[in-house]
Order: C-alpha cells, then sequence, then structure tokens
C-alpha cells in the first residue's frame, strides 16, 4: 500500500533475516537510507544493528525485488488477504 501511495518515489521493501537462515522474519519499507517498520521512520543501518543485538545473533539485510505473491510463496508465508493462521 505504501508503494502505490507513493508511486512517484523510490520506496523499496526489504527484510531482515539470520545470516545463515533462509526464512525472513523482519519486513520493512525503506525509502534512501531509511527504514519504517511498526515503530516508525528510522536510519536503517540502525533498525538492522537494533535487530541484530536483541536476537544476538548477525543479520543479514535483504531488499525484495520480487512481487508480493512471489515473495510469499517463496518464503512460504501467506499472503495479506489470507487468515492469519494460513498454512503453506
Amino acid at each position: 500500500m505504501t508503494a502505490e501511495l507513493y508511486a512517484s518515489e523510490s520506496i523499496g521493501i526489504a527484510v531482515v533475516r539470520a545470516a545463515d537462515e533462509h526464512q525472513v522474519f523482519h519486513v520493512f519499507a525503506t525509502w534512501n537510507d531509511w527504514a519504517f517498520d511498526h515503530c516508525g521512520w528510522h536510519p536503517a543501518t540502525d533498525l538492522v544493528t537494533v535487530n541484530q543485538d536483541f536476537e544476538g545473533h548477525p543479520l543479514v539485510r535483504v531488499e525484495i525485488t520480487t512481487d508480493l505473491a512471489e515473495f510469499c510463496h517463496e518464503h512460504r508465508h501467506r499472503m495479506p488477504h489470507e487468515p492469519y493462521l494460513a498454512r503453506r
């Protein structure tokens, strides 16, 4: 939805995951060097660092370049219109 509202801006989507894992666990919007998640806007590097400190192991930031359906399928995640506990 954010990307649709700000189509003229370079809004991206990124995720973090453990350095040795495929599964992602934190998705956020990006704009230049900034990240937006449920806590608001932050410098993107700060968001990754804080999550890494909390998790206690190295995290990797990954830019999402596929559409939502492909991303959800690849990461075995439900689509937004599916029930919260929908299994993949």
